[in-house]
C-alpha cells in the first residue's frame, strides 16, 4: 500500500521524481566563494613554489614565496621601528607630493594659454 501511494505520487508530479537524485548545475557553483578564493590563492602559492624549486625562473627575477614573506615582514619591521624604511618611505612620499603639486600646476598654466586662446 505505501508503494501505491509513492507511485502516485510520483506520476502526478513528474518534476519532483526527476530533480531527487540529480543535481542542477555545476559543482563549482555550490562551493562557497571564500573557499573557491581560499583554494585559487593556495594553489597560486603551490604554482609558485613549483616554479622556483624547478629553477625554471631565477630568484633573482622571481624570490620564493618564503623569501617574499621574509622581506615583508623585514620591511614591515622597519616601518614600524623606525628604521632606513621610515625615512626612505617619507623621502618618497614628499617627492610624489611635490610632483604632483608641480604637475597640476604646470597644467594649469599651460591650460591657462590655451583658454584664452580661444577666448579671443
Amino acid at each position: 500500500m505505501n508503494k501505491n501511494k509513492e507511485n502516485s505520487l510520483h506520476e502526478k508530479s513528474p518534476d519532483i521524481a526527476s530533480t531527487v537524485w540529480k543535481e542542477e548545475g555545476a559543482w563549482i557553483d555550490r562551493v562557497p566563494k571564500s573557499v573557491a578564493m581560499a583554494a585559487i590563492f593556495v594553489i597560486g602559492i603551490a604554482l609558485w613554489q613549483i616554479v622556483i624549486f624547478l629553477g625554471i625562473v631565477s630568484p633573482i627575477i622571481l624570490p620564493s614565496p618564503l623569501e617574499t614573506l621574509e622581506q615583508i615582514f623585514f620591511v614591515g619591521n622597519n616601518l614600524i621601528t623606525g628604521g632606513y624604511m621610515l625615512k626612505a618611505l617619507w623621502m618618497t612620499l614628499k617627492e610624489v607630493f611635490l610632483r604632483v603639486y608641480f604637475s597640476g600646476f604646470a597644467w594649469i598654466w599651460t591650460g591657462s594659454f590655451s583658454w584664452r586662446d580661444s577666448v579671443r
